[in-house]
């Protein structure tokens, strides 16, 4: 008896979680959760970014590199770019939601069912004061079970 396989969404999964971040920087290239060793390919639907412990007067720029290997080798496929996000008064949370592939340059924003790459970078310009805040990236996706 052969075993059927389905599509299953998944929504608002955690993506990423930073630490507090003080200073402009990123993680570096880093495997994309399940899609390396093993893991099935996911096919995202939309990302949102979620900025917390912002102060009034911060901003952080979040883009996302993709990359086909740990190493970068060939550069960058293409960069997902969320808006500003800006801590409104007073101090809270700020978000921005980026449809996939979106802005990614490698490929067509009409494109549907486009894979998540195995590796990523994740970068966050901030600019303020005190420049101390968190954020988390949501992902929505689905994937054949």
């Amino acid at each position: 008896m052969s075993s059927i396989t389905m599509w299953r969404s998944y929504f608002n999964v955690v993506f990423h979680q930073s630490a507090t971040v003080v200073l402009t920087g990123n993680t570096g290239i880093i495997a994309t959760p399940g899609v390396v060793h093993g893991g099935q390919a996911l096919f995202p639907m939309w990302f949102l970014a979620v900025g917390t412990n912002q102060l009034t007067d911060e901003t952080n720029v979040l883009t996302i590199d993709w990359y086909g290997d740990s190493t970068g080798r060939g550069g960058s496929i293409g960069t997902t770019t969320f808006d500003i996000m800006s801590a409104p008064p007073p101090a809270s949370n700020a978000e921005d939601f980026e449809a996939w592939p979106g802005d990614v340059t490698a490929w067509n924003a009409a494109r549907d069912m486009v894979p998540l790459p195995p590796f990523h970078k994740i970068t966050h310009t901030l600019v303020g004061t005190t420049k101390s805040m968190e954020y988390t990236i949501l992902i929505s996706y689905t994937q054949l079970s």
